[in-house]
């Protein structure tokens, strides 16, 4: 009588643990999953330690230009990178002795030099141009390229910490 009225209450229990942990790694693999902000490539946007939350769902469906992103570096795939969106899919980029454009609308002044060589590309379909805020300390699409967007984790949507910072970043 004992182990039949146990068996009753295991399974259920059971049961319920293994739903809550297939929900979870589902909203955390598909809605949106927490981050942490390492070096000073984003500076002053975001900081170093800062903490993120990303949604790998809006990267797939709702990317542009200005979006903060978590993607897959191109060349070491064991590292993460957190960018900016700077040019799309047929977005014309140029990066001369005046500044960053992206078609022929100036978004930085910072300029090509000794490190970073003059550019002029059409982002192909399927590709996403990045830069890291502080450009100076940042290893982005000047030294590696357009992006994959299937390199894309996920799309920033929330800063939770510290406390100072909550919000959505921009």
């Amino acid at each position: 009588m004992w182990l039949h009225s146990a068996n009753s209450f295991i399974r259920p229990a059971i049961l319920g643990i293994g739903m809550a942990a297939l929900s979870s790694l589902l909203l955390f693999s598909l809605v949106a999953s927490p981050v942490r902000v390492e070096g000073v490539s984003m500076v002053p946007s975001l900081s170093p330690r800062q903490r993120l939350i990303i949604s790998p769902l809006l990267a797939r469906w709702d990317l542009k230009r200005t979006d903060l992103v978590v993607l897959n570096h191109p060349q070491h795939s064991a590292t993460n990178l957190i960018k900016r969106v700077a040019a799309v899919p047929g977005d014309r980029l140029c990066i001369n002795s005046r500044g960053i454009y992206v078609n022929n609308r100036q978004i930085s002044t910072w300029t090509a030099g000794s490190c970073t060589p003059f550019m002029d590309i059409t982002i192909p379909h399927g590709h996403v141009f990045v830069l890291g805020d502080n450009l100076n300390c940042s290893n982005d699409s000047r030294t590696f390229g357009p992006v994959p967007v299937t390199r894309i984790l996920g799309k920033v949507v929330l800063s939770y910490w510290p406390f100072s910072r909550i919000g959505i970043p921009r």
